[in-house]
């Protein structure tokens, strides 16, 4: 299943329940903006092509999105997993290593 059909089938239902809820009052009263003198004006299509521009689809919506993932409180063994090693990697290719063990703070040269 295309990932976006699940958000375009929840935006259809949200649309239409919209549409249920304001039809009788814009049949009631329609927007000045709209001209309702031609022949062929229809206030159930106008509301939904309006509505319609203003939801957008799931394709616009996820055009752009992207995810990132931000790890927070990485610790000894984060440092040492595999797949976080992987993943820093390959978004930092230039980082080298991302940890240097020791077992006691490095000596300071003498002060002579």
């Amino acid at each position: 299943m295309y990932r976006g059909q699940s958000l375009q089938a929840a935006i259809d239902r949200r649309l239409k329940a919209l549409e249920t809820a304001l039809l009788p009052g814009v049949k009631a009263s329609p927007p000045s903006r709209w001209n309702t003198r031609g022949r062929g004006f229809d206030p159930v299509k106008r509301l939904h092509n309006e509505l319609s521009a203003l939801a957008g689809t799931a394709k616009e919506v996820l055009e752009d999105a992207k995810v990132e993932v931000r790890y927070k409180g990485v610790t000894f063994e984060t440092l040492n997993d595999p797949a976080f090693i992987a993943v820093v990697k390959n978004a930092l290719p230039a980082l080298g290593r991302l940890h240097e063990e020791v077992n006691a703070a490095p000596a300071m040269p003498a002060i002579e």
